[in-house]
């Protein structure tokens, strides 16, 4: 059903005592409503990117199944040939099996120029980062919804490349909301990339964990597809540790 949606509640706050500036591609949203909402968004179970914000919410989405293919130029002006592509996608088996989802993204960074010892020309060197994740997600009676993603992460800045695991896990909430008719309230929760350490030429970081909460109020309005409007505010991760 076809709904104004207006979003009065958006929080998200990203925490972390260890999360640092290692793979910080895994910090940026890969769909326009996610960065349109400041990274929020983990509390709206719509759109086919909801595996890479909370999986959890997948078996309340409108639809059972939805794919979609998102590229994002990055900075172009200062960081020229920069972009970040996504590849998500989910499927809702049913109430007893729950939904699996899967999703790739690849974070190209600028070329440079190649050098060597002897400071002869090499050739350029082109940057680029991807991770792929897939998800399993379960619906709890009365209106909870659980998940837990798997994700393997690739860096190749130039010199030796660096690989990790992470999971996630998520944890979605919804019930109506007696004030309004057929309107809705929603929480959720999600903790970030908790995984292995990255190794880059000989140092070693942790990967960006976090942990994030939002809450999110629908309210039908009319009958004609609408924007959403959210309030997110975030607390970026700590500086890097060796």
């Amino acid at each position: 059903m076809k709904r104004l949606v207006v979003t009065a509640i958006a929080i998200l706050v990203a925490t972390s005592g260890i999360a640092q500036t290692s793979a910080p591609f895994l910090l940026v949203p890969v769909d326009a409503r996610a960065s349109g909402m400041g990274g929020g968004g983990i509390a709206l179970p719509r759109g086919p990117f909801i595996a890479f914000r909370n999986p959890a919410a997948i078996p309340f989405a409108r639809t059972r199944a939805a794919a979609g293919d998102s590229h994002t130029p990055w900075l172009t002006t200062l960081l020229p040939g920069s972009f970040l592509n996504a590849l998500g996608g989910y499927y809702y088996l049913d109430e007893q099996r729950g939904a699996l989802a899967a999703g790739f993204r690849y974070f190209a960074h600028p070329r440079s120029p190649g050098s060597n010892d002897n400071a002869t020309p090499a050739p350029d060197i082109h940057p680029a980062e991807w991770a792929a994740e897939i998800a399993y997600a379960r619906r709890l009676p009365p209106g909870i919804g659980i998940s837990l993603t798997g994700r393997y992460i690739h860096s190749d800045m130039g010199a030796r490349a660096a690989n990790a695991v992470a999971f996630d896990a998520g944890l979605f909430y919804r019930s109506d909301l007696s004030l309004f008719p057929r309107a809705t309230w929603s929480a959720a929760f999600t903790a970030n990339d908790i995984g292995t350490k990255i190794k880059y030429n000989g140092r070693t970081d942790n990967l960006p964990a976090r942990l994030t909460l939002g809450g999110a109020i629908s309210v039908p309005l009319s009958p004609f597809p609408s924007p959403t409007l959210s309030l997110p505010s975030s607390l970026p991760p700590p500086p890097s540790r060796s």
